[in-house]
């Protein structure tokens, strides 16, 4: 599948992808850890855990639940069939982040799916799968 390539998309897919390892074009990533919310000097960290699915070239969904007690919020930020958006809520009913709609944040969040398939789904990178 990857003789053809330039010799540095070459190694990519061989060092990325072991001979017999499933080629698997989507991604479900659990993550739980802290989030800074603040500032490099205070980052008033939070505890968070998260569940994304990354499915390139078509999109992903990443939606954490960040904070406790009444610092609880949770939303979800993503990018499918060209629309992209970030929305989240504090104590699931009073809204404090909503933005997307822009071209220039559709392309930052198509963005973040071919960079996330580069360490999550490297087979979804394949030529096979339209990727030039």
């Amino acid at each position: 599948m990857v003789n053809d390539l330039p010799d540095p998309a070459r190694r990519y897919f061989l060092f990325t992808i072991e001979p017999g390892t499933p080629l698997y074009t989507v991604a479900e990533i659990k993550m739980n850890g802290e989030i800074g919310l603040g500032s490099k000097e205070k980052p008033n960290y939070m505890p968070m855990e998260a569940e994304q699915i990354l499915a390139p070239p078509y999109g992903l969904v990443w939606k954490p639940n960040v904070g406790s007690g009444f610092m609880k919020m949770s939303g979800s930020d993503g990018y499918l069939n060209d629309k992209a958006w970030t929305r989240f809520w504090l104590l699931q009913t009073i809204p404090i982040v909503r933005a997307g709609g822009t071209p220039d944040y559709i392309k930052s969040s198509f963005g973040r799916v071919v960079a996330e398939a580069v360490f999550w789904a490297p087979a979804a990178l394949l030529p096979q799968n339209g990727v030039v």
